[in-house]
Formats: C-alpha cells, structure tokens, sequence
C-alpha cells in the first residue's frame, strides 16, 4: 500500500515536470527530495534502489529550480508506473 502511494506521488511529480506546475510545487519537491533522501540512504546496498533515488533527486531539484528536463520527467513517470502496480500486488 505505501509503495503504491510513493508510486502516485512519483506519478504526480512526473507530471509536474512535464507541464511546469507552479501550483504547490515546492510541497511537491520537498516530498520528493525527502523521499529521494531516504532512498539513498537505504540505496547503499542495493544498487537498483540508489539508483531509483538518483532519478528521486533529479525530479526533486528540477521542481524546486523549475528546470525543464523531459528525460527525466520519463524516467519518474516509468518508475511510479512500476511502483504502482508492484505495490498493488
């Protein structure tokens, strides 16, 4: 279930980068940036997941300075579609 919700919100910051959300992007950024953070924490042992939270931070950064990086919008939409429906099962 939670994983599912880290999945929306990957899906929603995804979106935000996409379409240069200015509404409640900050809170949005933060959220990512704490998630990205604990992602690489935990991401010492595991490669796969130090690398979901390289892509966190990246997503984190271009909401907070409004950068405008398409690729990595892609990459976060990929990785909250697979967080989704792994989480769902």
């Amino acid at each position: 279930m939670l994983l599912s919700l880290l999945g929306l919100l990957d899906i929603i910051a995804g979106l935000y980068v996409i379409f240069n959300i200015k509404i409640l992007a900050l809170y949005i950024g933060i959220f990512v940036l704490i998630k990205s953070i604990s992602s690489l924490i935990g991401g010492i042992k595991s490669p796969m997941i130090l690398i979901m939270g390289i892509i966190d931070l990246l997503v984190a950064l271009n909401i907070i300075y409004s950068w405008h990086i398409p690729w990595v919008a892609i990459l976060i939409l990929i990785k909250g579609v697979y967080s989704l429906i792994v989480g769902m099962i």
